[in-house]
């Protein structure tokens, strides 16, 4: 393995604060840099790079979607027809105090109750926080006893 000798703590320095511009665009993210926030020195030059090109928006992308598809009152405002400036919110909320109730709802269910992947697992059971998936039947029933 490579030894990080290169540039000593200055390349550390420069990756967290101006970044590296990404040579390899895509369509989701064109023009991307690449900022290393977490990087404290244990990484050789070879884990370095792996854990460089796993950084990606996209389960970001992918959670801003789910909300916005789950959650009539985070969907995207409408153009109208008589005005290309204004953006119709037909679902929005009258009161603004419902989108944190409604996000705090929407993350419990991400990470409790919707199972992916191969292994059907939810995020809460890889950290081993849930034993198994929590149902709606489960969750509305629930009594302290």
């Amino acid at each position: 393995m490579a030894e990080r000798t290169i540039g000593g703590d200055d390349d550390g320095k420069m990756l967290a604060t101006a970044g590296m511009a990404w040579p390899f665009h895509s369509k989701p993210e064109p023009n991307k840099t690449i900022r290393l926030k977490t990087d404290i020195g244990l990484m050789d030059w070879d884990g370095l790079g792996r854990f460089m090109t796993r950084a990606t928006i996209h389960p970001v992308d992918s959670y801003f979607n789910l909300a916005r598809r789950r959650i009539a009152g985070f969907e995207r405002g409408l153009p109208t027809a008589s005005n290309t400036q204004r953006i119709w919110h037909a679902y929005s909320f009258y009161n603004p105090e419902m989108v944190p109730k409604l996000a705090t709802i929407l993350r419990f269910y991400h990470n409790y109750m919707l199972p992916r992947g191969k292994e059907k697992a939810t995020p809460a059971m890889k950290l081993d926080l849930a034993k198994g998936v929590v149902y709606e039947r489960d969750l509305f029933t629930f009594r302290l006893s």
